[in-house]
């Protein structure tokens, strides 16, 4: 649970939290950062699913996390689910 807690913080405030992180260990440090950076790699295959209940999962996933990453981090990650949200309007499901 500390470990999401901190992801949510760090995906909130960017890269001005990571000097609190310091005071963790090298593994505690590692988790984080994976969990940060996996986030995004975690949400494009869940809305390229053909499976409905998956791809409405992706979406209400990606609103999160657009709304909490800043703004230049957003736009880094952009091209990486942007053309699968587009695919995603074929979808005739009105759940997605």
């Amino acid at each position: 649970m500390v470990v999401f807690c901190l992801v949510e913080i760090y995906i909130v405030l960017g890269k001005p939290f990571a000097p609190y992180l310091g005071s963790l260990s090298s593994t505690q440090l590692r988790l984080v950062t994976m969990y940060t950076n996996c986030i995004s790699q975690v949400v494009v295959p869940l809305l390229v699913s053909e499976d409905e209940k998956a791809l409405g999962t992706g979406i209400n996933c990606l609103t999160k996390l657009v709304g909490r990453l800043p703004s230049e981090e957003l736009m880094a990650k952009l091209p990486s689910f942007l053309l699968v949200l587009f695919d995603a309007f074929d979808n005739q499901n009105t759940e997605v």
